[in-house]
């Protein structure tokens, strides 16, 4: 009896370690989708930045030197063009007008004195009694005084255009975003002409894409775009392929080439200069590919892309090749076939 309780135990105590040394199944939490056949576009993903058009950028200063009397605007004003933004003091240059127009009239006055020797003279000639010397000579009088008093009107409207000089206005229209310069202040324009304000027209704005070299031959004038910014991620912008500058830019020993693109739908009340955009640029179609939900592409600790699959009810790890994403789907170009079943991970954890 005691030798029967003892192999009773013995065996209970087998079948405990054995249950316990049992491992239960992996379950992997997620949705198994199917893997489909589809027609995507083709694109190049690339990094940009927004900036102004040419000529919807302009820096504004005075042609002259002198003090800032007045400054009319700040930063953030909307201004028109034609609009005065600022004032240097130009009593000097009021003089030199006034004394210009002084020698317009003297030199008017004297042609007009002139004017009638001569006319008196030519009568006098037909009676003999002025020389044809004296006539010639009253002649060359007049045409002398019709010199002077041109290069007086000359002077006067050199000196007009100077005076002008002084009042900077906005030569665009547009929003200010720098001033560099405050009122009490000298500028001397003897080298550059120096800048007062700096004028963006908002409403003229591009996006430059850095296109890497590998791809660059797939982009054309023409081709649509879309892209987002950082500052509003959730909003989306339409463009267009307006030119590829062939110029290469090297940045990080990357070899670029930048394209730019125009903004034609999108909230572009939203974009300001130098915000980073994230572009997709449509090349073209790309019919029959295999695709899945971009979230079922993992990648391992060596960078290589695989997806989970059920093998006879298993969740199993399989090596894929992708193809660029476009729309939320990656394309895969091997290691699945049509009608396949993969792992969409939950967004809480997901396989890692």
């Amino acid at each position: 009896m005691a030798r029967t309780s003892v192999l009773m135990a013995l065996a209970m105590l087998f079948l405990g370690g054995a249950l316990a040394c049992k491992k239960p199944q992996a379950q992997v939490a997620g949705t198994m989708v199917r893997v489909e056949r589809r027609t995507l576009q083709s694109t190049v993903t690339a990094t940009g930045t927004v900036r102004p058009q040419v000529g919807a950028d302009v820096k504004v200063g005075p042609r002259v030197s002198g003090l800032l009397k007045r400054l009319y605007v700040k930063v953030g004003d909307t201004v028109k063009a034609g609009q005065v933004l600022a004032e240097l003091e130009h009593e000097d240059l009021d003089a030199a007008v006034r004394d210009a127009r002084a020698t317009v009239k003297e030199a008017e006055a004297r042609l007009t004195l002139d004017r009638s020797v001569l006319a008196r003279r030519e009568r006098l000639a037909k009676d003999g009694i002025v020389s044809a010397e004296d006539l010639d000579i009253a002649r060359k009088t007049v045409a002398m005084d019709e010199a002077a008093l041109e290069s007086a009107e000359s002077r006067l409207a050199s000196a007009s255009i100077v005076q002008g000089y002084a009042t900077v206005a906005a030569p665009i229209s547009g929003t200010v975003t720098v001033i560099s310069t405050q009122e009490g202040e000298t500028v001397a324009a003897s080298f550059a002409v120096p800048t007062f304000v700096t004028i963006v027209d908002l409403s003229r704005l591009q996006v430059d894409a850095y296109v890497d070299e590998v791809d660059i031959g797939r982009v054309k004038v023409g081709q649509k775009a879309t892209f987002t910014v950082d500052a509003a991620p959730a909003e989306s912008f339409e463009g267009q392929v307006q030119a590829v500058v062939p110029q290469a830019m090297v940045r990080n020993n990357v070899v670029n080439y930048v394209v730019l693109l125009s903004i034609q739908k999108g909230p572009k009340e939203t974009l300001r200069p130098e915000m980073t955009a994230t572009i997709s640029i449509e090349t073209g179609e790309r019919r029959e590919a295999l695709v899945v939900p971009a979230g079922a592409v993992q990648y391992d600790a060596q960078g290589s892309a695989y997806v989970t699959v059920k093998d006879k009810g298993k969740p199993q790890k399989r090596t894929v090749v992708c193809g660029s994403a476009s729309g939320g789907e990656i394309p895969i170009k091997d290691g699945l076939a049509e009608g396949d079943e993969v792992l969409l991970p939950q967004a809480s954890g997901g396989a890692s």
